[in-house]
């Protein structure tokens, strides 16, 4: 197997089709497989996917169900099951360009990648990345600091890095994608991909577009709790995460004031 494709779910009967065919249909990519985990679901989404899984018989797509844990907690599970090389995620909301999987895994084969994120907005990542001559930007520890510009429908990995970074942390609303990303960029290669190859869905923003302050509390609460864990993994020091302590804490109170001038 190449590719695991993971597709947590919660609630999502209207979008999750269109998720599944934009992964079954990815081109140039011959030995996939679709692991669903229904993260507690009361919708009729499972129902999607098991009349998906009756029209494309011989291609692996599997369905698993938990109760209400979390998306974290989801992806994990959907990790332990996943057979391929590679890990891709995908959002119940969104949806895939034809040719995503095989330019990454293409580009993370001529750059020796161990992971590569793409955008997903029409604009230009943002301070601290820089776009190299090659069309990506390298991810640096210190960068994913500063700043989480990788969402995870845009991310395919080398599964094995998982054994030195672990899972995604449970039992943490926001932020615990930033937390592997953070584990990811401290030991091994990362990019972003200077390209938009997905279509988000569900009128997602990014962290600080234009969003509940409560979200940005929790945002900002999840980021706290990151700095929490990398201390006591002496990953950074004392000054380290007071010093990012200080940033996260700014940029929350910017983007709050920004949300209120906004409405």
């Amino acid at each position: 197997m190449q590719v695991s494709i993971i597709i947590p779910f919660y609630n999502a009967e209207n979008t999750i089709q269109k998720a599944i065919l934009s992964a079954i249909h990815q081109q140039g990519i011959d030995r996939m497989e679709i692991i669903c985990v229904n993260d507690g679901s009361t919708d009729e989404g499972h129902a999607v996917i098991e009349n998906i899984q009756a029209q494309y018989p011989h291609f692996p797509i599997y369905l698993i169900h938990q109760t209400n844990q979390g998306v974290a907690s989801a992806r994990n599970v959907g990790m332990k099951m996943a057979k391929g090389e590679y890990i891709a995620f995908l959002d119940a909301d969104d949806v895939w360009h034809s040719e995503k999987t095989k330019i990454q895994l293409q580009k993370m084969k001529e750059f020796h990648l161990d992971f590569l994120a793409c955008r997903r907005h029409p604009q230009k990542l943002l301070f601290p990345y820089k776009v190299n001559a090659k069309g990506y930007a390298p991810v640096s520890f210190r960068q994913m600091l500063f700043r989480n510009e990788i969402q995870p429908s845009t991310v395919i990995f080398k599964k094995k890095i998982l054994e030195k970074t672990g899972d995604f942390v449970e039992g943490q609303r926001y932020a615990e994608d930033h937390y592997l990303w953070l584990m990811i960029s401290r030991f091994f290669t990362m990019g972003i991909w200077d390209e938009n190859l997905i279509t988000a869905g569900g009128g997602k923003k990014s962290f600080g577009a234009s969003g509940l302050s409560a979200d940005l509390s929790a945002m900002a609460k999840g980021f706290q709790q990151n700095l929490q864990r990398l201390e006591e993994q002496k990953i950074i020091s004392k000054v380290e995460r007071f010093f990012y302590s200080l940033l996260y804490q700014m940029k929350y109170l910017f983007l709050r004031f920004r949300n209120k001038t906004n409405i």
